[in-house]
């Protein structure tokens, strides 16, 4: 009979760490860059100090080296209510891309992006335009 059943569940209490982790600056991107724009830190020059806290299993898989960080344009678009970002600087929060389960909280940072307009590209289209015409001219 149903009386009669039992059901008995094991619950695991699993203990919070909190471990700093000394992300590279290589490690941070800027995503949805806008085309013909380039980005820079300007400021950040070493290592940036990330402090998670989480199950003690999640946070020992973790590794500096492995915890990326990103600058969303398409955030900053919105927040200003503009189409096109003009150059300048912008200070913005990078978003640390972790496992969902098992994190309980992740340190801010915020890093200074400088946008510019890639002079460079312009430039390198030109020459290769006039290389290629300089080539085709000599092979006619």
């Amino acid at each position: 009979s149903v009386a009669d059943s039992q059901i008995s569940a094991v619950i695991g209490i699993e203990p919070i760490a909190t471990r700093t982790f000394m992300v590279p600056a290589s490690n941070i991107a800027v995503t949805e860059l806008p085309e013909g724009m380039t980005a820079e830190f300007p400021d950040l020059e070493g290592p940036v100090e990330v402090e998670i806290s989480g199950l003690s299993d999640v946070i020992s898989t973790l590794s500096a080296n492995t915890i990326l960080g990103v600058i969303s344009m398409d955030e900053l678009k919105e927040e200003l209510g503009v189409e096109e970002l003009a150059e300048g600087v912008y200070n913005r929060p990078v978003s640390f891309q972790l496992p969902e389960a098992g994190i309980a909280s992740i340190s801010t940072f915020n890093a200074d992006v400088l946008l510019q307009r890639n002079e460079e590209a312009q430039n390198t289209a030109n020459t290769s335009t006039a290389a290629d015409n300089e080539t085709n001219t000599t092979n006619e």
